[in-house]
C-alpha cells in the first residue's frame, strides 16, 4: 500500500477501511484484477494495469486567406441566383481583398458550396475558362 496524489486525502473512518479490505479479499478470492484508491489516498494494487490518459490534441484552423465574406461579396456582384436550367453566369477572376487576389479556386470553392445549399447537389456545373469562372445551372 502506498500513498498517491490522485485525489486529495480526506479523513477516513475505520469502518470504511474495514469494508474496503473485505472487498479486496473477495476480489482476490475470485482472482479479479483491481486498482483501488481509498478516500484517504491509500492505494491497493491488484495487478490491474491502468491505461495512460489520452492526450487530446486541439486542432487549430489555418488562418483565413481572405477576410470572412470577402469572396462572397465579390462574386455576388456577378452571380444571378434566379437562373433557369441551361443559363450560364460568368464571373471574372481578379478581385482583390486584404489577403491578396481572389483566385478561381477561391471563387469556385465558396460559390459551389453556396449553390449546393440553394439549388441542391448536382444542380449546376462549374468551369474555369481563361480568366473567368463559368456556372451553368443543370
Amino acid at each position: 500500500m502506498k500513498q498517491l496524489n490522485l485525489i486529495p486525502p480526506t479523513e477516513q473512518h475505520e469502518i470504511t477501511t474495514h469494508v474496503i479490505e473485505a472487498a479486496i479479499k473477495k476480489l482476490i478470492q475470485t482472482k479479479c484484477k483491481y486498482y483501488v484508491v481509498s478516500p484517504n489516498g491509500t492505494h491497493y494494487d491488484g495487478g490491474l494495469v491502468l491505461a495512460p490518459e489520452k492526450v487530446v490534441k486541439i486542432r487549430k484552423n489555418a488562418p483565413l486567406k481572405h477576410p470572412r465574406g470577402a469572396v462572397k461579396k465579390y462574386y455576388d456582384l456577378f452571380m444571378n441566383y434566379d437562373m433557369k436550367p441551361g443559363d450560364v453566369c460568368v464571373i471574372p477572376i481578379g478581385g482583390m481583398t486584404v489577403g491578396g487576389p481572389i483566385t478561381a479556386d477561391d471563387i469556385r470553392g465558396a460559390l459551389t458550396s453556396q449553390l449546393s445549399n440553394i439549388w441542391g447537389t448536382n444542380s449546376y456545373t462549374s468551369h474555369v475558362y481563361k480568366n473567368t469562372v463559368q456556372i451553368m445551372r443543370n
